[in-house]
């Protein structure tokens, strides 16, 4: 599947009347990922999800992961400049995957006992997190897709159970659509703004049937249900094989995320660096 280098943006400001045509695939370019953080920082500041910043991007500690998969949708967008049509990318959708680690999961910071919990009955656990989409945009079932295939990830990859931390606003969709159900009770959300929020948890193998009959509706979209028998295999390959960011890309969103540093303490940045260092990496953000 090819990737196109050039710089990518989000839709905030998409007004055309053109019906652009979305497909999916594994965010791996430096503009891939900023165009994904950036998105997701506009549909959290929006939603008071995230504070006002001046990162203008959205990322965490976990997004330094190895084994983080950032998931994109791409709309190839019409608009007219200076008189001629023009194409553009931009992504319009974003969900990221984190693995269960050295860092832990995110969750943890809610409901850390369930989470062990699970830990300890054998499962393998992976956590749902970055979950964005424009509001303005072309394809209202863009989130439910990027959904569908973060659930095929994790089904693929041999994880048994996923995990989200839900606003609370959100829970009746996850609910609805995946399956999910509650682990512990509302609480403060620091990492979201202070946000009241609710961990939830799907058992990948009881979900199946139930994701496969939600999903059902989103193949009379041609260009998905073309996606699905043509690229989604692909795609998923690819982001089984991915390696680490290398220090070049690490170094640029330590740079451009002023605040990222101050998300990784002293154990943290010795975790992450134990981890590369296995992968046969490099791992330094000073």
């Amino acid at each position: 599947m090819s990737h196109s280098n050039t710089a990518l943006s989000t839709v905030a400001d998409y007004d055309s009347d053109l019906s652009p045509e979305i497909t999916y695939r594994l965010a791996t370019t430096h503009e891939e990922l900023e165009a994904a953080f950036a998105l997701v920082w506009d549909a959290y500041t929006e939603v008071g999800l995230h504070k006002s910043d001046d990162a203008g991007l959205r990322l965490t500690k976990y997004h330094l992961l190895p084994d983080t998969r950032v998931f994109i949708a791409i709309a190839n967008v019409e608009s007219r400049k200076a008189g001629k049509i023009c194409t553009e990318e931009k992504v319009v959708g974003t969900v990221s995957i984190v693995h269960d680690g050295c860092l832990g999961l995110p969750s943890e910071e809610l409901s850390k006992d369930h989470i062990i919990n699970l830990r300890q009955d054998g499962g393998r656990l992976a956590e749902f997190i970055a979950l964005a989409s424009n509001k303005k945009g072309t394809d209202n079932r863009v989130t439910m897709k990027l959904l569908r295939l973060a659930y095929e990830y994790c089904h693929q990859n041999g994880i048994t159970q996923i995990i989200a931390s839900l606003a609370q606003h959100h829970i009746g969709f996850y609910r609805r659509f995946m399956g999910f159900k509650p682990l512990g009770k509302l609480s403060c959300y620091q990492s979201a703004n202070d946000t009241t929020a609710q961990v939830h948890a799907l058992c990948v193998r009881e979900s199946f049937s139930l994701i496969e009959k939600r999903s059902t509706g989103l193949f009379s979209d041609y260009n998905w249900r073309l996606f699905w028998e043509r690229q989604a295999e692909e795609t998923l390959n690819l982001a089984k094989k991915m390696r680490p960011w290398d220090q070049k890309k690490i170094q640029y969103f330590s740079a451009r995320h002023p605040f990222l540093l101050e998300l990784i303490d002293i154990a943290a940045a010795g975790a992450l660096c134990k981890e590369y260092e296995r992968l046969g990496c490099e791992f330094s953000i000073v």
